[in-house]
């Protein structure tokens, strides 16, 4: 059963949303075919900024990413939002405010895994 990402990011953050289409253009003209393709129709992301955060919680955060690996998938219910969602992250940025203060930028990335 996978994890439970338990931390909230900072209210900045943006949500992108792709259709998976198919596209044909037949000869010259301007004229195109469009069609939703695949089983899952949808790609979500959400490009995450926890900002100012402390040491301690930091690198919780830190932890619980690398512990994945960028491959095992975990729950995230972003804020503002009753939908649960099964995400990975494949990269993450570490920004070192100060002593006492960290900030952390990372991509959540919508996967269709059967659990």
């Amino acid at each position: 059963m996978p994890s439970t990402f338990t931390w909230n990011p900072s209210l900045n953050f943006i949500k992108k949303s792709t259709p998976r289409l198919s596209l044909v253009q037949y000869g010259t003209n301007p004229l195109e075919y469009r069609k939703q393709t695949g089983i899952n129709l949808l790609d979500i992301t959400w490009e995450l900024s926890f900002s100012n955060k402390s040491i301690i919680e930091a690198y919780a955060i830190i932890d619980f990413l690398k512990a994945r690996g960028g491959c095992e998938p975990f729950y995230f219910t972003p804020p503002g939002s009753l939908t649960e969602y099964l995400v990975i992250a494949t990269e993450w940025d570490v920004k070192y405010e100060s002593q006492i203060s960290i900030t952390i930028n990372t991509t959540f990335i919508k996967v269709n895994d059967i659990i």
